[in-house]
């Protein structure tokens, strides 16, 4: 897996986590992945 491939994926798992905390988690998460 290329580094720049793993950094991606751990940026996404912040975003994720970020996310989580919110009552609106699966639609923000539709939006962060929309945007990459």
């Amino acid at each position: 897996m290329p580094i720049s491939q793993m950094t991606d994926e751990v940026v996404i798992h912040a975003d994720v986590r970020d996310y989580l905390g919110h009552s609106a988690a699966t639609t923000r998460l539709r939006d962060v992945y929309k945007q990459r």
